[in-house]
This record gives C-alpha cells, sequence and structure tokens, in this order.
C-alpha cells in the first residue's frame, strides 16, 4: 500500500511538470504572435533609458582616507581590551570609529564645513553658497515662497537669517539625508585595519574637493577638542593657581627682606616673631608653588600622549576621478522593464479577448 502511495505521488510529480512544460510552451506561442509589439515597446523603453542617462550629469568623487590613533595604554582601555579579549565588553578602538562615524554624520560638523569658506570658481565663497548655485537650491524655494526672489546665499555665517537657517535645512539634508538616497556624504570603514572611508560625491568637482576637505578638518578639529577638554581646563586652572602662588610667594619674600633690613640684627627675640611668621609662609608657599608645577608639567605629558591623532592615508586631489552615467545599463535595463510589461500586457488582453 505504501509502495501504491510513492508511486501516484511520483506520477503526479510527473503530470504537474509536464503540465507546466506546456503551459510554458502555450505562452511562448501567444507571445510569439505578439512579437513586433514586444520588440517595438522593448526598443521604445530602451531609447527611454538612453535619454534618461544623457540627462545625468557627470559627478566627481573626492575620498579622503584616514586612520584615528589614540592611546590606549591607560587602566580603562587596558582593561576594555583585556575584556574584549575574552569576549566581554566591546573594542574600544571600534567604540572610537564608530564615534568617529557618528560625528562626521552629524549636523553640527556638517554645517560647520558647510559655512566654510574656500576658493571656488576662482573666487572665495562659502562652501554652502556654492551649493546652492550648483543645485539651484533657491529655484525651487521661489516657486513655494516669493520672498526668496532677492536671495543671494548666505552672507554673514555668524548671524544667520531665517532665510538661510531654511536653506541650510534643505543643505543638510542633500549632503546627508537619511533618506536620500542620492545624498552627496558616504562614510565607510575597514574593521580589520580601522580605516576611515570619506567620499563626497557631487556634480562639481572643485566642490566635491573643498567640502570632502572641509568635513574630515572639521571633524578631526572637534574629535580632538573634545578629547582633551578636561586635560586642557585641569592645565588652565593649574596655571591659574600657579601664578597666584607665585605672586603670594614673591611678596612674602619681599616682606621677609624688607623686615630683616629694618632689623639690622638689632631686634628682641619677640620682636623677631613677624619674620619667623613670614619665614614659614614662604616656605609653605614654596613648597606648594613647586608641588603645582609638578602635577602640571605631569598634567601636560598625559595630555601630549593622549592626545588623538588624524593620520592621512589618501587625500583627494584634482582632477577627481569622474563617475560617467551608465549609458548601457539604463539601455538594458528599461530595455528589459519593456520586455516584461509588454509580454504581460499582451498576454492579458489576448487571454480575454479569447
Amino acid at each position: 500500500m505504501i509502495e501504491n502511495n510513492v508511486t501516484e505521488e511520483n506520477n503526479l510529480e510527473k503530470i504537474s511538470i509536464k503540465s507546466l512544460f506546456f503551459q510554458a510552451r502555450d505562452i511562448l506561442i501567444i507571445l510569439w504572435k505578439g512579437k513586433y509589439i514586444i520588440v517595438i515597446v522593448s526598443l521604445l523603453f530602451g531609447v527611454t533609458g538612453y535619454y534618461l542617462a544623457t540627462l545625468k550629469k557627470i559627478t566627481y568623487s573626492a575620498t579622503n582616507s584616514f586612520m584615528v590613533k589614540e592611546d590606549e595604554s591607560n587602566s580603562i582601555g587596558g582593561l576594555m581590551s583585556m575584556m574584549g579579549n575574552f569576549g566581554f565588553g566591546g573594542n574600544k578602538t571600534k567604540m572610537n570609529l564608530d564615534k568617529v562615524i557618528a560625528l562626521a554624520n552629524s549636523n553640527r560638523i556638517i554645517k560647520e564645513s558647510l559655512l566654510d569658506s574656500a576658493i571656488l570658481g576662482g573666487n572665495q565663497n562659502l562652501i554652502a553658497n556654492s551649493i546652492i548655485d550648483t543645485y539651484n537650491i533657491t529655484k525651487d524655494l521661489i516657486k513655494n515662497d516669493k520672498n526668496y526672489n532677492s536671495y543671494r546665499g548666505i552672507v554673514n555665517p555668524k548671524r544667520l537669517t531665517s532665510q538661510d537657517n531654511e536653506v541650510l535645512k534643505i543643505l543638510l539634508n542633500l549632503v546627508n539625508g537619511e533618506k536620500n538616497e542620492s545624498k552627496l556624504l558616504h562614510i565607510e570603514y575597514d574593521k580589520d585595519n580601522t580605516i576611515i572611508l570619506l567620499t563626497i560625491t557631487s556634480v562639481s568637482e572643485e566642490l566635491s574637493l573643498n567640502l570632502c576637505n572641509a568635513i574630515y578638518r572639521n571633524l578631526s578639529k572637534f574629535y580632538i577638542d573634545q578629547s582633551i577638554e578636561k586635560s586642557v581646563k585641569t592645565i588652565k586652572s593649574l596655571e591659574r593657581r600657579l601664578n597666584f602662588v607665585n605672586q603670594k610667594l614673591n611678596i612674602q619674600e619681599y616682606n621677609l627682606k624688607a623686615n630683616q633690613d629694618v632689623s639690622l640684627g638689632l631686634w628682641s627675640e619677640t620682636a623677631k616673631l613677624p619674620a619667623v611668621k613670614m619665614t614659614r609662609d614662604a616656605g609653605i608657599s614654596s613648597v606648594l608653588y613647586s608641588e603645582i608645577i609638578k602635577n602640571l608639567e605631569s598634567t601636560r605629558f598625559t595630555l601630549d600622549n593622549t592626545i588623538p591623532i588624524f593620520q592621512i592615508i589618501d587625500q583627494p586631489e584634482i582632477p577627481l576621478t569622474k563617475q560617467k552615467p551608465g549609458i548601457l545599463k539604463y539601455i538594458f535595463g528599461f530595455a528589459m522593464i519593456g520586455l516584461a510589461l509588454s509580454s504581460f500586457m499582451f498576454y492579458v488582453i489576448w487571454s480575454i479577448r479569447n
């Protein structure tokens, strides 16, 4: 009985495969009847793809590859590294790279870069204004608000107007919008060798170069500043304390010498008490002064060894790499879409009529 069931299942599989083959053959026979229509529609779609490809502008990519080196010899870094070896905690280097990439994608770094000035088109101008002109940003704004008819770009980056802020929102979305598939900024890094790639792709060669360098410059400055901020504050505090103690010590030593000059060694023991007190205070201030100098030098040494180093590997240079639109890819892709749609529509129409 079991053998009969197996035999029936095998027969059903053979029948289903056979029926599918005949169905496919019938569909091909039907489509062959409309081969001229299908070919013409496919060619029209291919021509459309060619036309759209010619509308796409040539783009230029500027890539800045770099590494971030930080001192991991401190106790916390050593502990995290040890935990990472045993599968616990996280990798400090990876955490730092994630932090660098998050900062590079932040609106703060991009906005500062947009408000940087550079030589574009032979003139000194803000990078933001260059993007406004290159991508005709004000043209779209004028359609919705006639007040932008007189807008000529950002004049004073330190005193932004409401129009400037509105334009900057558009520029931020253009450069690194989350839902913008054609954004200008792309950042990635290799987990094995910890190399970060920062790329700007735009329709202007100078714009790509200057915006890429500006983002790298602002990113490295901000990251280094926030990494050493605590140590810098400590050094400034110690320097203020050192100046105060130094002034106090100078006054105490001067008063002590002046008292000794007046006495000429003829004062009684009781009258020498002020001088004794001055000597003691001056000694305390001197010890305090030495300790502050020691702590200050120690903090400076620690700071020098913990400053993150941004090491450039490859820097973009003109001429940049051109990225031409893939005309053949557009033609073939649209032709395949036309082939699929025309075949489906012809089959549906033929089925309804018959």
